[in-house]
């Protein structure tokens, strides 16, 4: 019933207007990116006249970001949003004219950051000098540096096809992670596979038997899919499956065996090698260290009407957890 209740509120996410508020949750700490983030606060939720002049903040996924702020997907506005000190400000992207609901609609163009347009862009990891942003709406993978933005892979229409990045064919990518060799790796959903965009600028299937995967992740020579459509969390290791976490829906800790997911997306590990899991169906964030699944706590009693319902993209950095709760329009900072 949760997992159901999840699908439908995202679904209604382009009616909702309220702005979104960035939280800080958990014990007092002094991380540096968590300053960045709570001094937003003024900008995002206070109905301030800046706030009132940009676009609905609606945040997809996050990444570390030059100087301590972070970077930000929206699918909602179709803009990467940089948060930095007191300032929240479009990084890359042009939203387009409101559709029938009041979204801003998308569209396709390289060029300078302001003028380029995204129809979806989902997540965003570093990767050379920049940025690699999956435009899942495009079936591309763009990329994005002070300069402004070029298309990394993809054609612009869905289809499956390894070949040179810009003629290879992509069915609605997402995830993305990359390796210390240069190695893009792209959660190919559509087509149910993981591609890699190679440096010598060659796209090749890195890894089949998945349903509609969502979430990457690299650490220390392994790359981490979470298998949406089957519920399941893998460790991959030279393109061969280390071990799976999960398998069957329903929300349950323990051994891998014993743990369960539902439709489990975006993965981010800390440098301690700790792998947190938005285990979206449930509402939950989990994390997976020692063999073992368990559940992030929420503090209830400490936040009172506080929830997840959406958790979407994922970033541990300095000893905190960042949280994107799409349909809230919230990024929360847990310390798990």
């Amino acid at each position: 019933m949760r997992s159901m209740r999840v699908r439908e509120t995202v679904k209604k996410l382009e009616a909702v207007k309220t702005y979104g508020t960035i939280k800080r949750c958990g014990r007092r700490r002094r991380y540096r990116l968590a300053f960045a983030l709570a001094a937003v606060l003024g900008i995002v939720s206070g109905g301030t006249a800046a706030a009132a002049s940009q676009p609905v903040f609606c945040p997809q996924a996050v990444a570390a970001g030059p100087d301590g702020s972070l970077m930000v997907t929206d699918c909602y506005s179709k803009v990467i949003w940089k948060v930095t000190g007191d300032e929240r400000t479009m990084y890359a992207g042009k939203p387009g004219q409101k559709g029938l609901y009041g979204e801003p609609l998308g569209g396709y163009g390289d060029g300078t950051r302001s003028e380029m347009r995204m129809e979806e862009p989902w997540d965003i990891v570093p990767y050379g000098e920049g940025y690699a942003v999956s435009d899942r709406e495009n079936h591309m993978v763009r990329y994005i540096d002070a300069q402004g933005s070029r298309t990394l892979a993809g054609r612009g229409r869905e289809g499956y096809e390894d070949n040179r990045g810009g003629r290879a064919l992509f069915s609605g990518p997402t995830g993305l992670a990359a390796d210390d060799a240069g190695n893009l790796y792209i959660a190919d959903t559509g087509n149910d596979v993981i591609r890699r965009l190679r440096p010598d600028g060659m796209v090749d299937t890195y890894l089949r038997g998945l349903s509609g995967p969502v979430g990457l992740c690299w650490h220390e020579g392994a790359l981490y899919v979470s298998d949406t459509g089957n519920h399941r969390v893998l460790k991959v290791e030279n393109g061969e499956i280390v071990w799976t976490a999960g398998g069957a829906e329903g929300q349950a800790d323990g051994g891998f065996g014993q743990a369960r997911f539902s439709s489990p997306t975006y993965l981010a590990v800390s440098e301690q090698g700790t792998l947190y899991v938005s285990d979206t169906g449930n509402a939950a964030v989990r994390k997976i260290e020692n063999g073992t699944v368990a559940t992030v706590p929420w503090d209830q009693e400490r936040y009172p009407g506080m929830e997840l319902v959406s958790p979407s993209g994922l970033m541990a950095a300095d000893g905190a957890l960042y949280v994107c709760d799409r349909f809230n329009r919230q990024i929360y900072i847990l310390s798990p």
